[in-house]
């Protein structure tokens, strides 16, 4: 339940956020990009839980362990000399 409070209070935020701060004539445009980034979550999410089947729920860990190592190291990387 706590997780579906925090995607409603996210998604509301972004969408919200989106609307105001963009200029008239790309306020449709930037609240698509807004949903197809949380479409694009939502389907790493339904493409990760077969791996919940784990009694012990380590490959769903690992897997999101390692894929935030990765997205660190890029984000280091890409923004290294800032």
């Amino acid at each position: 339940i706590l997780i579906a409070f925090s995607e409603i209070f996210a998604s509301i935020t972004s969408l919200e956020y989106a609307f105001s701060k963009a200029p008239r004539s790309m306020r449709s445009m930037i609240q698509s990009i807004s949903l197809f980034t949380n479409a694009i979550s939502a389907a790493i999410a339904e493409a990760l839980t077969p791996l919940a089947g784990d009694p012990l729920l380590v490959w769903n860990y690992g897997v999101f362990a390692v894929l935030s190592f990765v997205g660190g190291l890029i984000f280091i990387i890409q923004f290294w000399d800032l």
